[in-house]
């Protein structure tokens, strides 16, 4: 399992132990049927308070270390395709949660969106990895057909950054990303 999936259901055992005893000291059960209803009061709290967390509030957690990379951003892509190399603008809009990430990927061509993401800690440092399907233009359907591809972006900087890609059509290539400023 996912280290940070692993945290996020320790968390969630904790916060449904503290509250069950809170819920005890404050108002004993005095029948197995008062018991199930602190039980169930108590998922029902956590469950609430978890996806919050998930949602919003992990990234002012201090403790937390997965890197908040909400947002959009705007670069170049590098890339090299039957050994003939071009350049184009890119932009490229991620929605994170704690647990999940979601690439939309934008150029003058094509869209793109994950298919899979993953935030991962390799060597000292967050690395996104993320799987996409291309969704072309239709102007741009032969030279550019719908494609798999895969990215590897470096998340040293919350405001740069910088990767490696590669598709099925056999196109490989760098992104290089700055954020949009507010």
């Amino acid at each position: 399992m996912k280290e940070n999936i692993r945290s996020f259901i320790t968390k969630g055992f904790w916060i449904v132990g503290v509250l069950l005893l809170v819920q005890y000291i404050i108002s004993r059960p005095t029948s197995i049927n008062a018991c199930f209803g602190f039980v169930g009061r108590t998922v029902s709290i956590t469950l609430i308070i978890m996806g919050i967390y998930e949602h919003w509030l992990w990234k002012y957690n201090p403790v937390e270390k997965i890197p908040d990379i909400n947002g959009e951003y705007l670069g170049n892509i590098e890339y090299t395709y039957d050994a003939i190399a071009g350049k184009k603008k890119v932009s490229i809009i991620i929605k994170q949660s704690l647990l999940s990430t979601c690439v939309k990927i934008i150029t003058n061509e094509i869209t793109s969106s994950s298919i899979t993401s993953s935030i991962v800690f390799e060597n000292e440092e967050y690395v996104l990895y993320y799987n996409y399907l291309t969704n072309p233009k239709s102007k741009f359907i032969n030279g550019n057909p719908i494609q798999y591809g895969t990215c590897r972006i470096i998340l040293n900087n919350k405001t740069e950054l910088n990767g490696t890609y590669w598709t099925t059509q056999k196109t490989i290539g760098d992104i290089y990303l700055k954020r949009k400023t507010k």
